[in-house]
């Protein structure tokens, strides 16, 4: 039944789908909320759900190996992701999304330092203000006094 890498990778994030679908249902609900906790972890769970199933019934010409190269550089892009959430407490949202940002950039190979560093500080500060203060959802600081 699974024959594809493709078919094989959609069935796991399929369960993976259902189990985030069934941990945001169980989210409580606030009777005064105006848009619920839950919307956003649902939204996404459905998405990846659709998404998964997409990917299973996708057609492909041929299989294609996946270089050693390329999952080294997968594995990279993991490391710095599992860096940046071990970093989000400690140095806080908006230095640690900016140097993740930056980062990330670099590595999928954006050269235009001028443009990438204005563009992680903006998405940053919009980012953390409009949590911080038009949501009232408290973002880590970390070590800026804010």
């Amino acid at each position: 039944m699974l024959r594809s890498i493709d078919q094989k990778l959609a069935a796991i994030l399929m369960v993976i789908a259902v189990l985030f679908l069934y941990a945001s249902y169980r989210l409580p609900a606030y009777p005064y909320a105006t848009v619920d906790a839950d919307l956003f972890p649902k939204s996404l769970g459905y998405l990846l759900l659709f998404l998964a199933i997409l990917l299973f019934f996708q057609k492909r010409k041929g299989e294609e190996a996946v270089s050693s190269k390329d999952t080294a550089f997968l594995l990279l892009i993991a490391l710095v992701m599992l860096f940046y959430i071990l970093l989000l407490e400690w140095i806080g949202f908006l230095i640690s999304s900016i140097l993740f940002f930056i980062l990330i950039a670099r590595l999928l190979g954006y050269k235009r330092w001028r443009v990438n560093i204005i563009t992680a500080l903006l998405f940053s500060i919009i980012i953390y203000f409009s949590f911080n203060y038009l949501l009232q959802i408290q973002l880590p600081q970390g070590i800026l006094p804010l």
